[in-house]
């Protein structure tokens, strides 16, 4: 009974925050049950979805399949069946999933270790048995995939193993056999003494490079690597910049890593004596226990080796650190640094070093045009949006057009684009299969749709129908969506949001929600309405033709009828079934206007005890008529002074002031969003110096912790700032902003973490170590660079953001960062904590003394001269870890290169996309004319004015989002710009305002350049030209070929006026372009229509064109 009332007191109210709190509720009482029963059952569910039960399936079928029938067919190796297992890996399930995981690490094991154990055996024998164990898992893999299931060209999944493992073998079969097989017993017949028979002693003590090098076959298996990256690009809905950026590196590494195998193989070895020698190479002892004999082994090089002759050799005493060295020297040579500090000496090593180069040159290239075609499809979308709106904004500017109406344009697409990102959901459906689509619109709009009383009890059938034909419009609040007189041919359903019915009159008559139907409603192609449309909140609409509409529901007897009802007592429009009454909405309360409508505004926020917070009632109404507003007129002005009234008293009360709201455009939120973008930027280079070289300097100090109120001023205002929310209404409570700001944990987490106050624990510790603490307990201020990112995202998503400006702006940021980072690190390897060390390249090169910063200094010049490959060479490392952490660097800079050139190519594709564009449509249509055997003139002719248009006209005649606008803005744009032709010209002067209205948005504007005909002597076209600007020239074109000018028409001047008014009319005169020409064309066919809604003036219009006629 409880539950009852609380079912009818939630559906009395407009309470969908509290639904949603119950159905959660509800949801997470299931997600217990569900999380229980799947903990239970976890074992079973990954059998079932990881494996298909080949010969179960086939004794179920009741006889139909028979599981050993495939295997009868092989006659012969029928036994082949015994062999595999009777079943299948599904190829889209967990195990296969995790089993090519694991697999993709033991690769990379072996093909890193293989060749390194093949260098150094003697010295890291023990390898061996990793090799063995990889081996076997290869192995095991091949029987595994044997069992895999695919699907064929007809898209079953195949699960017989007879024909899995067939599949596999035709595939990668051989060349995995190839990776694991044990080519080194094939030295049996080449060195007898090398047998598999000999002992272990006998192998270190005798040259091994031969033998050992027949295990680099596993450098084969690398392919399940490629394939396993190959596998992850294929999925679209994921981040495609860190695949593509780590892509290359596995393959880079065991390049560089078999290179530097084979300089070391080839230069190094180890000599094994029966008693020690004086050297000061690292020493090797194996003790033969079968002969109780000891041998002391001794990494040898070649006398002018490589090594021998760089400024390591002295030095290096181990192999583990030649065979540094020597990936060190690769990586320096593939990359193209040129450091200079290795060189090779002997032929052997030229020819690897050569090779080396090409390598790399060709590997590189191919990485780098990899990463930089994956970074130049950045924002495309936003792009070309961007670019349309910017050629509107220029064109409405050279038209002279009205400030007022600019600013509308642009809130409307600013508009658009927050609400769809530039992709309207209908373009997404249409490329899903048929059934997918709708149920795809179904679950979009069936709910909408069932509002309608048409609708409201119809089967399902045809609301998956009708919702595939339906397209989505927006508007704004106080948007007009169809003006009284206006020819319309569409029918509109509120999809969200509500709207004003008016009389011609501007009075009044209803006021409908989601469920209205209203426009073209009768069984016309086109209607002219008696009632004006005006949006009273930001509008969603679905729109379908009328055409379309009665072609559906001819299929549908009761609907038809039940529409031929309606029509008997309603003309323009059908109220829904549920009607909200307009004074007790709230949703005024967090719905405002767009971001772009005004700007550094602030709004009083609305609390519990403020007008307008209670939760507002909705009656619940049956109507198929209209309803009388006169009650809601009279009440509006004095609720709306109430309103401010109390908004003012409620501010001078201390616990208001607090609680307002600010725009993501306001002043203090665009100057707050900078200030942590700097501050940030600062705080990362500082704190990593600072901890570095331990710097004790108070006024960087005192600098940073005065800047750090930047950020909690960041969390103050987060409190504070208005959200939209999914249908584009700003969130002004401040209530509801707080809850929306909790609940994004992600958020929360990345403003406590990093701007804890850490560093007062320092005062914990003595006084002689609270500098080394304080700068450790700051290192958590450097997650502060999320900021960072979070700042150029945000900026970015922004419709009219400077996306070149940016990208450049980023990759200054973070590429000085990077500096600045490498430069720390490699100031540590030699100066951790600001003690250096001996041997260390501060120490060789005599810096032990200077400043922390000039050290900090050349370290940055160090990094810069590696990282650009510029390779002064003045300053080398000197220990092994400084050889490693130049490795890094090496290796990592080049990626990012590949990553900054990618950006700069994403900045040229912003710059000219248009262009291009443009040229491939007009290359497209040479080849055809040129196929078509077009004259060599008249070709160029036409490459003549495509070269004017985008020289002059950007390729457009007029701009292409004039065409996306909503009829009645696009009526008012154009009537705006071209109206004034139509209000001059003889013909159309004094005709209703209305059809004026709507003759201009038919007006077809094109360019035309110096000497190119308009019209020529003889030419039907219907079409009537208003010259627009330019001069052109009236001539009669005489047999032969001469010609006579009567006359020099100028701006505001028409003519065709009789053949834009009857059909068949010849011209009499050739009309071409004396100078550049903007001409309007109004054909017949497209207004023609129009003038039976209008009889008085289409006689106006004939009397006058007779009147003329006569006269001429």
């Amino acid at each position: 009974m409880e539950a009852g009332y609380l079912v009818e007191w939630i559906r009395s109210v407009d309470a969908e925050r509290l639904r949603a709190k119950l159905v959660k509720k509800t949801e997470g009482k299931q997600n217990i049950t569900e999380r229980l029963f799947k903990y239970c059952n976890y074992i079973p569910l990954f059998f079932k979805k990881s494996f298909v039960f080949t010969r179960h399936q086939c004794k179920n079928s009741r006889g139909r399949e028979d599981y050993w029938a495939p295997f009868a067919e092989m006659q012969k190796f029928r036994f082949v069946g015994y062999l595999l297992l009777p079943l299948a890996i599904h190829p889209r399930g967990p195990f296969i999933r995790m089993w090519c995981l694991i697999r993709v690490m033991i690769v990379m094991t072996v093909c890193l270790i293989g060749p390194f154990y093949i260098a150094v055996t003697p010295y890291a024998a023990n390898l061996y048995w990793i090799m063995l164990a990889a081996n076997t898992s290869a192995y095991l893999d091949i029987y595994l995939l044997l069992h895999m299931g695919y699907y064929n060209e007809k898209g079953v999944l195949i699960t017989h193993p007879k024909y899995t493992a067939w599949n596999y073998i035709t595939h990668s079969f051989i060349v995995d056999i190839l990776a694991v097989f044990p080519f080194h017993l094939l030295v049996l017949w080449e060195n007898p003494l090398h047998s598999e028979g000999h002992d272990y002693i006998t192998h270190l003590i005798t040259p091994h490079l031969r033998h050992c090098s027949w295990h680099l076959n596993g450098l084969l298996q690398f392919h399940r690597v490629q394939e396993l990256f190959h596998y992850m690009e294929g999925n679209i809905l994921k981040n495609m910049d860190l695949i593509r950026f780590f892509k290359f590196f596995p393959l880079s590494m065991v390049l560089i890593n078999l290179l530097s195998s084979l300089i070391f193989a080839l230069n190094c070895t180890y000599k094994f004596y029966d008693f020690p020698q004086n050297d000061t190479t690292s020493e090797l002892i194996v003790l033969d226990t079968d002969t109780n004999m000891r041998y002391y082994g001794y990494l040898k090089c070649k006398n002018g080796s490589w090594l021998e002759k760089s400024q390591f050799g002295p030095l290096t005493t181990n192999p583990l650190e030649v065979y540094l060295v020597a990936i060190y020297w690769v990586t320096n040579t593939i990359l193209g640094v040129g450091m200079g500090d290795v060189s090779a000496y002997s032929e052997e090593s030229m020819y690897i070093v050569v090779f080396t180069i090409l390598l790399g040159r060709i590997l590189f290239a191919y990485v780098f045009a990899n990463l930089a075609t994956g970074r130049a499809q950045f924002s495309i979308v936003m792009s070309k949006y961007q670019e349309n709106l910017k050629d509107l904004m220029r064109f409405l500017k050279r038209e002279d057009i009205d400030p007022h109406w600019q600013k509308k344009l642009f809130l409307y697409f600013e508009y658009v684009w927050k609400r769809t990102s530039g992709v309207q959901s209908q373009e997404l459906c249409q490329k899903l299969n048929t059934a997918l689509m709708e149920d795809t619109v179904v679950f979009l709009y069936e709910k909408t749709l069932r509002e309608v009383p048409l609708f409201e009890n119809v089967e399902k059938s045809f609301i998956r129908v009708i919702a595939k034909h339906l397209t989505q419009e927006y508007f704004l609040k106080g948007d007009t969506v169809i003006k009284s007189y206006d020819i319309q041919s569409n029918i509109y359903i509120i999809y969200r949001g509500k709207v004003e019915v008016l009389s011609s009159y501007n009075e009044m008559i209803a006021c409908m929600g989601p469920g209205g139907l209203f426009g073209n409603i009768r069984q016309v192609s086109s209607g002219c309405s008696s009632v004006s449309i005006i949006a009273s909140r930001n509008l969603d609409v679905l729109v379908i033709t009328s055409e379309t509409f009665y072609g559906v529901i001819k299929d549908y007897p009761r609907i038809k009828r039940n529409m031929d009802n309606l029509l008997e007592t309603v003309t323009d429009y059908i109220m829904p079934t549920t009607i909200i009454d307009e004074e007790n909405d709230s949703s005024n309360v967090y719905s405002e206007n767009t971001s772009a409508e005004t700007s550094n505004r602030t709004v009083p926020s609305q609390e519990s005890g403020s007008v307008g917070e209670s939760v507002s009632q909705m009656t619940p109404r049956r109507s198929f008529g209209s309803f009388s507003a006169t009650s809601h007129l009279q009440m509006e002005p004095p609720k709306r002074r109430t309103i401010e009234l109390k908004q003012m008293l409620n501010f001078c009360l201390p616990y208001r002031w607090f609680r307002f709201a600010l725009y993501s455009d306001h002043l203090v939120v665009k100057i707050t969003t900078v200030a942590v973008l700097l501050v940030a930027y600062f705080d990362v280079l500082e704190i990593l110096y600072c901890f570095v070289t331990q710097s004790t300097n108070l006024t960087l100090l005192y600098c940073s912790l005065l800047l750090e109120t930047v950020f909690y001023f960041k969390i103050f205002l987060e409190f504070h700032m208005a959200y939209m929310d999914r249908y584009g209404n700003y969130v002004t409570r401040f209530k509801r902003i707080a809850r929306h700001y909790f609940s994004n944990h992600y958020k929360v987490f990345w403003d406590v973490i990093p701007n804890l106050p850490v560093e007062l624990l320092c005062f914990l510790f003595k006084r002689e170590s609270r500098t080394l603490v304080l700068s450790i307990l700051r290192l958590i201020h450097i997650l502060r660079l999320k900021y960072m990112l979070d700042y150029f995202r945000d900026v970015n998503r922004q419709l009219m953001a400077n996306l070149a400006y940016n990208q450049m702006l980023k990759i200054v940021f973070f590429l000085s960062i990077t500096v600045h980072v490498f430069a720390c690190a490699w100031l540590m390897t030699a100066c951790p904590l600001d003690v250096c060390l001996s041997n260390s390249w501060v120490d060789s090169f005599n810096f032990t003394n200077h400043e922390p910063f000039h050290r900090y200094a050349i370290s940055t010049y160090y990094v810069v001269s590696l990282a650009t490959t510029t390779g002064v060479g003045d300053i080398f490392p000197k220990t092994m870890s400084e050889v490693l952490f130049s490795i890094a660097v090496m290796i990592i800079s080049r990626f990012l290169t590949a990553l900054i050139i990618g950006d700069m190519v994403t900045i040229i594709n912003l710059s000219s996309r248009s262009l291009v564009y443009y040229e491939y449509r007009i290359y497209c249509l040479q080849d055809f004319l040129q196929n078509q055997y077009l004259s060599g003139h008249q070709m160029e002719k036409l490459w003549g004015y495509v070269k004017n248009l985008w020289a002059q006209e950007k390729g457009q005649h007029i701009p292409l989002m004039i065409k996306d606008c909503p009829y009645v803005l696009r009526c008012d744009i154009m009537n705006v710009m071209f109206g004034q032709h139509l209000r001059d010209s003889f013909l159309f002067k004094g005709i209703n305002e209305a059809l004026l209205r709507q003759l201009a948005v038919r007006l077809h504007r094109v360019v035309f350049f110096e000497g190119n005909y308009i019209v020529q002597d003889g030419d039907i076209d219907q079409n009537m030209y208003f010259i627009h600007s330019g001069e052109v020239s009236v001539l009669t074109v005489h047999s032969n070929l001469t010609e006579t000018q009567h006359e020099l028409l100028k701006s505001h001047d028409m003519f065709g006026l009789a053949q834009g008014l009857y059909h068949g009319l010849p011209h009499r005169f050739s009309f071409r372009a004396h100078t550049k020409v903007s001409i309007l064309v109004l054909n017949l066919d497209s207004w023609n229509h129009m003038l039976k809604y209008f009889p008085m003036d289409k006689e106006i219009i004939y009397n006058r064109a007779q009147t003329v006629y006569v006269t001429v």
